[in-house]
């Protein structure tokens, strides 16, 4: 692949997100006022180079975070390796 794909692929992915945050802010804004109460779980993954920080709201996020956070550490070096 050539540099100009991965600055589209790059460009694409980006929107993408933020499509998906705006679905999920519009659609729990909706179901907030039905009166159920939700059992919201959230984690994340922040790297600092290769490295994966992981966090979450309870244990399964968390691990479910540190496993998308590995294997986007394996693509990183992956892709690194020429």
């Amino acid at each position: 692949m050539n540099f100009e794909s991965f600055i589209s692929l790059g460009i694409v992915l980006i929107l993408l997100g933020m499509a998906m945050l705006i679905l999920g802010t519009l659609f729990a804004a909706l179901s907030s006022g039905t009166g159920e109460k939700d059992n919201v779980h959230a984690g994340g993954v922040i790297f600092l180079g290769p490295i994966p920080l992981v966090f979450g709201s309870d244990k399964n996020m968390a691990f479910i975070a540190a496993g998308l956070g590995l294997l986007l550490m394996f693509f990183y070096f992956l892709l690194l390796k020429k």
